[in-house]
């Protein structure tokens, strides 16, 4: 009798090259795997060409049909390369009015995704009025969470230098982050405010010229990732722990807690440290968090506890927190992008 290996080897010729071999499966069984290989073909090559084509096709589209400008630089770092590059989408309309601005921080697991993957989201946006930046970040494997946090200071220290130039407001400020981007916006909001009272562990180097958290006008947080140890807990019931890049962009499980907003602001809370509350209370801006109860990637207990803590800090900033049926974890923005779903979290924006 021949082992199982040999037989689904014998299987899989028979299926694809209709061979006259022995087929060791009853007719059931073998309508069953015909069927099982559809849909693993459909699965795993046609959807990831469709979805490659769209994009190819989308990117071409939006970037030549809309009013953009392409791959800003916006640091002066001696390493800069395409993951230092920003896309703006200048405010339309009147020139003598200014429009509020949304700057876009994209999710993808710190370690996939782009600038070029949210051309609609930039395009939509700047239809409803906004002017719009969208942009990179070093993602791993060529920058670690450290690197990110650099990036993201650079990108607001830019749009507040430069976002009058396109038509924004540089009072009506929104930063917008989406899972991974939601945590490195909000990671860098309270690294950038520790900077100031000389704390910080992330952004040793000279302040930017602008002290932008104080400029904020508001933070919309959406499906974020906020305790990177709960969350390695629950991509390790997953399964996934090993395939995420978010162990090795933090640089393993020691450095979890300095890098989980959470745990941050628990940890100061605890040591009772006088000085960064006092600058959490003078510089942090109303914080938006939002989540799908639906979502299985990120589970809306992240927010929710990220929105406890700040709340327990007492330190005087507006912060609210929405849990949104019937969404999924990607649905979060699709409503940013012109889509049905997720349409009703453009109400998260309009509130400026």
């Amino acid at each position: 009798m021949e082992s199982g290996g040999k037989s689904w080897v014998r299987f899989l010729v028979y299926v694809h090259y209709k061979r006259e071999v022995a087929n060791p499966y009853s007719t059931l069984k073998r309508r069953l795997l015909q069927a099982m290989l559809v849909v693993s073909d459909v699965v795993f090559w046609w959807v990831p060409m469709i979805a490659f084509g769209s994009k190819i096709y989308w990117s071409y589209y939006v970037s030549h049909k809309s009013k953009m400008l392409k791959n800003i630089c916006y640091t002066k770092s001696e390493t800069k390369g395409e993951r230092h590059f920003l896309d703006v989408y200048p405010a339309l309309g009147d020139e003598s009015r200014s429009r509020p601005v949304v700057v876009f921080i994209h999710g993808g697991a710190w370690g996939f995704n782009g600038k070029e993957d949210h051309h609609m989201v930039g395009k939509f946006l700047q239809s409803k009025g906004f002017a719009v930046v969208v942009a990179n970040y070093s993602r791993y494997p060529f920058g670690h969470v450290e690197d990110m946090v650099v990036d993201l200071d650079d990108v607001f220290d830019w749009t507040f230098q430069h976002i009058e130039e396109h038509g924004g407001d540089p009072d009506r400020v929104i930063l917008v982050g989406h899972s991974a981007g939601a945590h490195l916006v909000a990671l860098t909001l309270l690294e950038k405010i520790r900077q100031k009272s000389g704390q910080t562990l992330l952004l040793e180097r000279e302040p930017r010229l602008t002290d932008w958290p104080r400029k904020i006008s508001r933070v919309l947080l959406l499906s974020g990732v906020f305790d990177i140890h709960e969350h390695y807990k629950y991509e390790s019931w997953r399964a996934v722990e090993d395939i995420s890049p978010m162990k090795p962009a933090m640089r393993g499980l020691e450095y979890f807690p300095q890098y989980s907003p959470t745990t941050i602001l628990h940890h100061s809370k605890s040591i009772d440290d006088v000085q960064y509350l006092q600058n959490l209370k003078e510089c942090l801006p109303p914080i938006t968090i939002v989540h799908a109860k639906e979502d299985l990637t990120v589970p809306y207990s992240s927010s929710l506890d990220f929105f406890h803590s700040i709340k327990d800090l007492d330190v005087g900033p507006r912060v609210d927190f929405h849990l949104v049926p019937k969404v999924s974890h990607s649905g979060m923005i699709f409503g940013f992008m012109g889509c049905e779903e997720g349409k009703e979290l453009l109400q998260f924006l309009e509130q400026h």
